[in-house]
């Protein structure tokens, strides 16, 4: 955050120095966190990944999409939790859903009849996390803060 100095003359005294801050401001906090907050706000709010997400990370060969759970046929069921897996983006909502564990996400996505596969963000200082529900299958990128899982039909 960028803070621009002022100084108060009185008479030919400088009467003190101050630090214009926004209102209701307590204080900065580490510049670290701050810009992780923004990212994970920028993240979940906006659905996709920043441009440099694809660069830093490389796409890695996925399993061919499923485009339609509509298989009334064949019985779902969740492939193995996928730990320090990703599947980043085509969220089936633009708010995440709080849960406990990665396995009760998994249970919520073989549930759900448009989940295709899904992605559990770890709280970094806080049990539980944010459960992501896909239409899709994105492809699997490294990431140690998130569980995924696929839904498959047999």
């Amino acid at each position: 955050m960028y803070h621009s100095a002022q100084s108060i003359v009185v008479g030919d005294d400088v009467e003190e120095e101050r630090c214009l801050k926004n209102p209701g401001h307590k204080g900065s906090g580490s510049v670290l966190q701050t810009v992780i907050a923004a990212i994970i706000i920028a993240l979940a709010v906006g659905g996709s990944a920043p441009w440099w997400w694809n660069k830093v990370f490389q796409n890695r060969p996925s399993e061919p999409p499923i485009t339609s759970s509509a298989e009334p046929s064949k019985t779902p069921y969740m492939g193995p939790l996928e730990g320090g897996t990703d599947r980043l983006g085509g969220d089936l909502s633009k708010v995440g859903i709080q849960v406990n564990t990665a396995a009760e996400c998994s249970d919520m996505c073989l549930h759900e009849q448009n989940c295709l596969s899904m992605t559990f963000v770890k709280h970094p200082d806080a049990n539980g996390g944010i459960c992501w529900l896909k239409p899709s299958i994105p492809p699997p990128q490294a990431n140690q803060a998130m569980v995924s899982a696929v839904k498959y039909f047999r």
